[in-house]
């Protein structure tokens, strides 16, 4: 008996299906039916897709069905209940031996947890060997010694040979043309903003070879008498057929096709859409062939649409006439949103188109989750207002939302205000604001004196008066805009305060000329000068700041610390706890639980706790505490992230986890099978140092986890990573000589630098510029260089002091020693306020 007689045909609850051979085999048909939550698992050559939830179709040719009976999948009618006596398993009858693999055996290379980061996009890696066995091309990552078969997915048929397999493999010799191209596209892939553009001199050439020399003729009489049946085909309205034997044109960038097959093309078994550059073979468009297929699938076009045939002539429209955009107009104007999503996401479009159809199809969540990870919310809400202001509305009301819960109270505001049933919640995130002490307190208040401009009174507004603080009163003016003629004796008020203290201004000097003019003020008028001299823009000279001041902390030592808006201090204390301070050294508020490093956000951030082996992780904003999350066992971290996601590693497994969702949702996880040395992550820019035999540096683009480059490195001395210049910056020193070197990753080039300095190098790191912290007996000093030209910048010596911690951003950058003496400086250098801890 063989396993065709066993298997299950007909209409079931299919919960999935297996098939045999290699994954880059099934490379399309895996791609084609996978969707959130789908399992792909393999155990040798069994690979097994099961699907989030039952259909009722047929599963594709020409795969096995599975049935779902209890905890196990079965390819055949049962004949009786295994019930609980094994672990659950894969049954399936193979050159006649019933095969029983458990679960637990089969290895995922699922990788994403979430709607938009599928497998097919987290693994793809850089080409680096190939391996031929059985006539199959096998990718080695990430060396040949290491026999690691990674499952690779990229777009460019020329690059990948294993993603065309709608026509038959080209001749020997067109490969090795190939070749030449591929070589070139890989070198100028990280160093050209228009991928697209590579390699078009050398199919100029080579397709004026072929037609100066009557290749074309000799090569293409095998597909003439395709052509001119597909063409037949599409006379007599045949499209079901026909389209099965279309064959696209061009990419969409030009006249020239996207992959040129020298053979007979196949007829496709089934319709669907394509990834980019992964469609069926297309015909060089010589002789008129290309106008003609043009008109002919045109007139298809047409046809289709008015027969209401919408999946067929969105394939006509996307796949044939590249027109990807228009396939995407089309299905919306036939309330086929579902359909439109799918085609945007095969199709890589924008992340705002993907999460207006999302929305329009219904699937709010998808649509959250891609605009949080995309950062799309403006972009998609700009998109739908003028055609579905509804959706948008409830789009605006999610994004509302999402800001308020990550403390973004004003950002909050500003989308929920053009809707008016929202009135309420905008009242209610101002109030929170200003009780959280949030970091945009002034431009809260502001909003709040536009709500009650005849009723408003705060004291705070009056303390800023009196002290002044003159940095809250510029926000709360620059918030304010035009004013009305209620607010007009306010606003000359705080005017008149700024114009008194105009050394220490950094509001723009239109927007202060502008209030005084609307104000129509003769004294303030008087006052203001006719050139506002702005101190922070003069640029600092090189120079040795030295300090010889000491905190005023006793038997406690900091351990980590985060400056904070308004020249406030986050400072974690050794073996007793965290808490915040005012710039005058007072203690605000403190928690008594140890920790031992501060991960830092925008406005939430991160408290790491150690217990052993495991860490412990609490968020920390203006609003409180939080609860500790479960704990994590992780070897390296990022010491930032975005106030979402966070990527952490254990040995050689990396992980980027959604901080949002009560137990920390793993959105991705990949195994390099080497140990992860250091991790940045920046924006969109995620680097690791990997500890090879020899050391590697990866650089990912985020947030769809794709590795770009990957580049060997001789580690000697210290090393940090910067991913603001993608580049790794090398210290070495060698007596009172500091040498440093930065290898930018995308051409490979180095910089070096040399600074005599005194004392032994005790750090380096890089969260904007380069720091080199340098100890000796007493003093502690800190070099600053410019992190792309290695240039020297300042010195920031220390006394009485061993360890420096040091954070920085756009803003600028702070300094504390661990008796609690910190300095805040502007991004320009000037000192923002000096700090003395007290307890």
């Amino acid at each position: 008996m063989n396993r065709t007689e066993l298997a299950l045909t007909g209409t079931h609850s299919w919960s999935g299906f297996l098939l045999f051979g290699s994954v880059e085999q099934h490379l399309n048909l895996l791609f084609a039916n996978w969707e959130s939550g789908c399992q792909v698992l393999i155990h040798g050559d069994l690979i097994c897709c099961l699907w989030r939830q039952p259909r009722r179709t047929q599963p594709p040719y020409p795969t096995f069905g599975l049935v779902q009976v209890g905890h196990d999948y079965f390819s055949f009618l049962a004949t009786e209940d295994r019930g609980d006596k094994d672990r659950p398993a894969i049954c399936y009858h193979r050159y006649g031996k019933l095969h029983e693999i458990p679960l637990t055996d089969l290895r995922t290379i699922e990788l994403a947890k979430s709607f938009d980061c599928s497998f097919l996009q987290v693994t793809e890696l850089k080409l680096h060997s190939w391996e031929r066995k059985n006539s199959l091309e096998t990718l080695i990552v990430p060396k040949a010694q290491n026999k690691q078969k990674i499952f690779e997915v990229t777009t460019n048929p020329g690059v990948n040979p294993l993603l065309s397999s709608h026509h038959k493999p080209p001749p020997v010799w067109w490969k090795r043309l190939l070749k030449l191209r591929q070589e070139k596209s890989r070198r100028l892939l990280t160093q050209t903003a228009h991928p697209s553009a590579v390699g078009q001199g050398f199919d100029r050439i080579l397709n004026a070879f072929i037609a100066k020399t009557g290749l074309w003729m000799a090569l293409s009489r095998s597909q003439r008498k395709y052509y001119e049946n597909m063409i037949d085909l599409f006379q007599r309205n045949l499209f079901d057929e026909a389209l099965k034997h279309a064959i696209p044109m061009s990419d969409g960038e030009g006249t020239q096709p996207s992959y040129v097959s020298w053979t007979r093309p196949k007829p496709l078994h089934e319709l669907g859409f394509s990834p980019p550059d992964n469609g069926p073979a297309s015909l060089v468009p010589w002789g008129g062939v290309s106008e003609q297929l043009t008109s002919t699938y045109l007139r298809a076009l047409e046809v289709l649409k008015k027969q209401k045939k919408v999946k067929q002539a969105a394939y006509v429209l996307s796949e044939l006439l590249n027109n990807v955009d228009g396939a995407i107009h089309y299905l919306e104007s036939e309330q086929q949103f579902e359909m439109a999503a799918e085609l945007a996401v095969i199709k890589q479009r924008p992340a705002a188109v993907l999460v207006r159809l999302y929305v329009l199809a219904g699937n709010t969540d998808a649509a959250i989750s891609h605009a949080r990870q995309h950062q799309a919310w403006e972009a998609a809400i700009l998109q739908m207002e003028s055609k579905y202001p509804s959706q948008a509305q409830l789009l605006r009301m999610h994004a509302a939302r999402h800001h308020a819960h990550l403390g973004y109270y004003l950002k909050a505001i500003q989308f929920a205000k053009p809707v008016a049933s929202a009135s309420r919640l905008v009242e209610r995130w101002i109030e929170l604001g200003i009780e959280n002490d949030s970091e945009d307190l002034p431009e809260l208040l502001a909003e709040q004196f536009k709500l009650y401009p005849l009723s408003f009174h705060h004291p705070l507004l009056e303390t800023w008066i009196a002290k002044p603080e003159i940095e809250y009163l510029q926000s709360f003016l620059n918030q304010l805009g035009q004013p009305s003629a209620s607010q007009m004796a306010m606003t000359r008020l705080c005017l008149r305060v700024l114009l008194s203290n105009l050394n220490r201004l950094t509001i723009p000097e239109n927007n202060l000329k502008v209030l005084i003019r609307d104000l129509n003020d003769p004294i303030l008028t008087w006052d203001s000068p006719r050139r506002i001299a702005l101190g922070h823009l003069n640029a600092i000279a090189e120079k040795v700041h030295v300090f010889e001041k000491e905190g005023f902390l006793t038997s406690s030592k900091v351990i980590d610390m985060l400056p904070l808006a308004h020249q406030k201090w986050l400072v974690s204390i050794e073996d007793s706890g965290f808490g915040q301070w005012n710039q005058r050294g007072e203690l605000l508020g403190f928690h008594a639980i140890p920790m031992h490093r501060f991960v830092a956000g925008d406005r939430v951030h991160l408290i790491l706790s150690l217990h052993g082996q495991s860490v412990e992780v609490r968020k920390w904003s203006t609003a409180g505490l939080s609860k500790p999350r479960p704990m994590l066992q992780i070897d390296q971290a990022a010491l930032s992230f975005d106030n979402e996601f966070w990527v952490v590693a254990e040995d050689s497994v990396l992980v980027m986890l959604d901080t949002q969702e009560p137990q920390w949702n793993v959105l991705w996880r990949i195994d390099l099978e080497a140990s992860i040395a250091q991790i940045a992550h920046h924006q969109s820019n995620l680097m690791l140092l990997v500890l090879f035999e020899q050391p590697e540096v990866w650089l990912y683009e985020m947030p769809t986890a794709v590795l770009r480059i990957r580049i060997p490195i001789n580690l000697a001395g210290m090393s940090v990573l910067s991913p603001r210049t993608k580049s790794i910056i090398l210290a070495e020193q060698k007596c009172d000589m500091l040498t440093l070197s930065a290898t930018q990753l995308s051409n490979e080039q180095t910089k070096s630098a040399q600074i005599a300095i005194s004392g032994q190098l005790q750090e380096l790191i890089c969260p904007l510029s380069i720091w080199a912290v340098c100890v000796n007996d007493t003093d502690i000093t800190a070099h600053r260089f410019h992190a792309s030209s290695l240039v020297f910048r300042q010195s920031f010596c220390i006394k009485n002091s061993q360890r420096l911690f040091i954070r920085e951003d756009d803003k600028g950058f702070s300094i504390m020693n661990e008796w609690g003496y910190g300095i805040q400086f502007d991004a320009n250098g000037h000192i923002l306020c000096e700090s003395q801890l007290t307890i």
